[in-house]
């Protein structure tokens, strides 16, 4: 489960590097008219899917991240207990 969760970890990284990259290129390739941009029609629809898609994508991220989170703490508590010595009242 670990591996899927870096593996996630890693697409999502690339998604969003990729997802940006394309992004700035169509921003690049608009034209300007009266402080007015123009993005061709199947750029804006492919920019508005890109984007969407990322939403709910770094939204899975925040959910595996926190849980992540969640288990390591859940853990060093459960060690930290081991740790301490008894107390016998002796």
């Amino acid at each position: 489960m670990k591996s899927l969760r870096r593996m996630y970890v890693s697409f999502v990284l690339l998604f969003n590097v990729f997802s940006f990259g394309v992004i700035f290129l169509i921003l690049t390739n608009s034209s300007a008219g009266d402080e007015v941009v123009f993005i061709g029609e199947g750029d804006g629809e492919f920019a508005f899917v890109l984007t969407t898609v990322g939403i709910v994508v770094n939204i899975g991220l925040a959910y595996v991240l926190l849980r992540e989170n969640l288990d390591r703490r859940r853990l060093e508590t459960d060690s930290g207990r081991e740790r301490r010595p008894k107390i016998t009242g002796e």
